[in-house]
Formats: structure tokens, C-alpha cells, sequence
């Protein structure tokens, strides 16, 4: 399982922590920051996901603030304590279901499913996040 998810995301246009800093992010990163630590991680998620979508943003530019999404998700929910890990989970369950690339969408679920099951600390995050192909 481990080799498929590292293949998967490695497969497509991947994301790591230093390339989601020099994208511009067009979500409050704050907000979804501060609906996590209060434990409404998959609400501020879903907020921002609709914000995204109401900008009319093209396929490709919505996948990408998805990657970048998923990014910052899983690096927060590595330091999280293990009882956020099913909201964490869930937050990128939302990010999944929003994308429009296939690739991506089954990625970012993966992720949670690993996130959901407590191996958070399992992702190897230099090797990033999927991000959208197109």
C-alpha cells in the first residue's frame, strides 16, 4: 500500500512544503488554521472550498489551491494530536471531492485514509503532496 501511494504521488505534479510557500494562496489559510485548532477543521475546509470555487477560477488554477490546500493540511495534522486525526482526515476527504482531476482527488484521499488510520507521521512530505496535472 505504502510503495502504491508513493507511486501515485509521485506519478503527477507533486507539491512539498517549501513550493506550497511560493504559491499564492487565494484561501484564508488562517481561518482554516483556526477552524482545525477548534476542532471544525472539515467546516473551515468546506468554507474555503466554496470561496474558491465561487472566484470562477479555471480547472487547473482550482486544482492547484487544492494541492496547496492538501499540503498545509497534512503538515498541520503531522503535529495535530492523534484525536484530530479523523477531522483532519475528513478536511482532506472535502479537498479530494472538490478536485476535477481524477489523479489528484484519489491522491488526496489516500492521504487521508493513511491520516484517519494515525500514520500522519508516515508522510514523507519532501516528496509532496499530489497536485493537480492540469
Amino acid at each position: 500500500m505504502r510503495r502504491h501511494l508513493l507511486a501515485t504521488l509521485l506519478s503527477i505534479t507533486c507539491l512539498s512544503p517549501a513550493a506550497v510557500g511560493a504559491q499564492q494562496t487565494l484561501f484564508d489559510a488562517r481561518a482554516i488554521s483556526a477552524g482545525c485548532a477548534a476542532g471544525d477543521c472539515v467546516g473551515a475546509v468546506r468554507v474555503s472550498v466554496a470561496a474558491l470555487q465561487a472566484q470562477g477560477l479555471t480547472q487547473p488554477a482550482m486544482n492547484s489551491q487544492l494541492a496547496i490546500l492538501a499540503a498545509m493540511l497534512v503538515q498541520a495534522a503531522q503535529t495535530a494530536p492523534a484525536a484530530a486525526a479523523a477531522d483532519y482526515a475528513a478536511a482532506l476527504e472535502a479537498v479530494a471531492a472538490a478536485s476535477t482531476d481524477p489523479t489528484q482527488a484519489r491522491a488526496i484521499a489516500e492521504v487521508a485514509q493513511k491520516i484517519a488510520a494515525g500514520n500522519a507521521a508516515a508522510i514523507d512530505l519532501t516528496t509532496g503532496i499530489a497536485a493537480s496535472a492540469g
